[in-house]
């Protein structure tokens, strides 16, 4: 199976974090498609990062920044609407992610009635040291069958 997946990152102040992010999906075993950024009016140095990462990504990325602040919620709305790909990964901007991450999570797309799937996290603090497990519930998700893209969900 060769899909596409779309990761959709929603910034804002972000550039503590966001550089060691973007490294993790640079280094995933299946690349993704495309890297959609919509960027919600970050004041601190968030673009610049994300402009030094483009150099060096190996696959498209596309910064989009609003004119006006939508919060967090509407601004992961707008990046997955620009995605392109079969399939979208959402992506905090503090996030770091395993290098085989949307390897295994693409797998589980082989099943034709898989429309989303989601998986256990681990909370970490600032120096990586973790702090929780958190399932997100996924036991308790009521699935739409009429999504318009299956989702690789994955929410703090």
């Amino acid at each position: 199976m060769n899909l596409k997946i779309s990761v959709a990152l929603a910034s804002y102040n972000g550039a503590e974090y966001i550089r060691e992010q973007l490294d993790s999906l640079n280094a995933q075993s299946y690349l993704p498609y495309e890297l959609i950024i919509t960027d919600d009016g970050s004041t601190d140095d968030t673009l610049e990062t994300v402009n030094q990462f483009i150099k060096s990504a190996l696959f498209k990325v596309s910064v989009i920044q609003n004119e006006e602040r939508l919060g967090w919620k509407d601004n992961f709305l707008k990046a997955a609407s620009l995605c392109s790909g079969d399939l979208i990964a959402f992506c905090d901007q503090d996030d770091l992610w395993l290098p085989n991450k949307l390897e295994i999570m693409s797998k589980e797309f082989t099943n034709p009635n898989v429309m989303l799937a989601t998986h256990t996290l681990t909370v970490c603090d600032s120096k990586l040291k973790p702090i929780a497990i958190q399932d997100q519930g996924s036991k308790k998700l009521n699935y739409c069958r009429h999504c318009i893209k299956p989702i690789l969900l994955t929410l703090v």
